[in-house]
């Protein structure tokens, strides 16, 4: 399994049953958690171009968005504990 990060920037703001979209695709992936209105992780086996596939039925095509592998020899960042301990408990 791997973690990956999901940031969209959004073309307008989405309201809560596109957020809850979002989350019940990545749900279907595996496991996750939300950062903030864009930013989320999930731990999946599944890769970039199926999680993007999932996420594409739900933003337009005006959004932007990137999905990312957290590499767990080389990651760097200031986070919330609560989502540093969730990241290690998956990558490490």
């Amino acid at each position: 399994m791997a973690v990956y990060v999901i940031s969209i920037k959004w073309a307008t703001q989405p309201d809560k049953a596109q957020a809850a979209k979002i989350e019940a695709a990545l749900a279907a992936l595996g496991d996750w958690a939300r950062l903030d209105g864009g930013i989320w992780f999930v731990q999946t086996d599944s890769n970039s171009e199926a999680i993007y596939a999932a996420l594409s039925q739900i933003l337009l095509k005006t959004d932007f968005e990137i999905i990312t592998r957290v590499d767990s020899l080389d990651y760097k960042g200031w986070l919330p504990q609560w989502l540093v301990n969730w990241i290690a408990a998956r990558i490490n």
